[in-house]
C-alpha cells in the first residue's frame, strides 16, 4: 500500500475460508505454534462476495479477540497508544458484516503507518472478468499505467496477458521480511502489523523505507 499510488480493496470477489480476510495471527508464547489466530466468526455462503459476508454474532467473539490482545501487549511498549481503538473497535462497537469492520481496522492502521495513499472499493469500479482479466480490467478503468503484484504472484495465479492488452505494466513487490523486537523469542515472521505497532510505536514507520518494486 505504501508503493502505491492508489490501492484498490478486492470487496466484490468471493469470500475465502480459513485464510485472512476474517482473521490474523499475533505470535504468544505458550502457543505450540509460537502463534494464535484472532478470528472474526462469519456466515459466509459459497461464491459470496466479501462486500456481502456476514458476521456471526452468537458468540461474543469481540470480547475475546480484545482480552486476548490486553493479555498478550499489556507489557508491550506502544501498546497504550493503540488500546483505546482496540478497545472499542472489539468490545464496545457492533459489527454486522464483515467489510465495514475490516474498512475500520484498515483505515486506522493506515493513518498509524502514516500511508498516505488513498483507498478505492472495487464494488465502486465498473470492471467486469475473471482474477488476473478484473485486475487488469480495475487497473484500465483507474487510469493505471502499471500494476504493483505481490513477489510471488507470478508464480501463483498472476496472467501478465491481460494487463499487456490494455497497456498495463506489472511490477512485483520485493519483499524481505524485516525483524523487530517482540516480547518473545526467537523472532516470529509473518503477524498481524498490530504486533509491530504495540511493540515498535512510530518506529515501526523506519522498517518501511527498505522495501522495493522491481520488473
Amino acid at each position: 500500500m505504501a508503493h502505491a499510488d492508489e490501492f484498490v480493496i478486492l470487496d466484490t470477489v468471493p469470500f475465502r475460508k480459513n485464510y485472512f480476510q476474517n482473521r490474523n495471527r499475533i505470535p504468544v508464547k505458550a502457543s505450540k505454534q509460537g502463534w494464535i489466530w484472532l478470528t472474526v466468526p462469519v456466515r459466509a455462503r459459497h461464491g459470496q462476495p466479501i462486500n456481502e459476508v456476514a458476521i456471526d454474532n452468537t458468540t461474543a467473539w469481540g470480547k475475546k479477540i480484545w482480552k486476548t490482545m490486553e493479555q498478550t501487549y499489556a507489557k508491550a511498549p506502544f501498546f497504550n497508544a493503540y488500546k483505546q481503538f482496540l478497545r472499542e473497535t472489539f468490545l464496545e462497537k457492533k459489527w454486522n458484516l464483515l467489510q465495514p469492520l475490516n474498512l475500520e481496522l484498515i483505515t486506522y492502521l493506515k493513518a498509524q503507518l502514516q500511508i498516505k495513499t488513498p483507498l478505492v472499493l472495487a464494488s465502486d469500479i465498473k470492471a467486469t472478468g475473471m482474477k488476473s482479466q478484473l485486475l487488469a480490467s480495475i487497473c484500465a478503468a483507474r487510469g493505471a499505467s502499471t500494476y504493483l503484484a505481490g513477489q510471488t504472484a507470478k508464480q501463483l495465479y498472476l496472467d501478465e496477458t491481460p494487463f499487456k492488452q490494455n497497456g498495463i505494466a506489472v511490477i512485483y513487490h520485493s519483499f524481505s521480511h524485516p525483524t523487530y523486537q517482540q516480547l518473545q523469542s526467537p523472532f516470529v515472521t509473518d503477524m498481524s502489523v498490530i504486533d509491530l505497532l504495540c511493540n515498535k510505536g512510530d518506529n515501526a514507520l523506519k522498517l518501511f523505507h527498505t522495501q522495493k518494486t522491481h520488473p
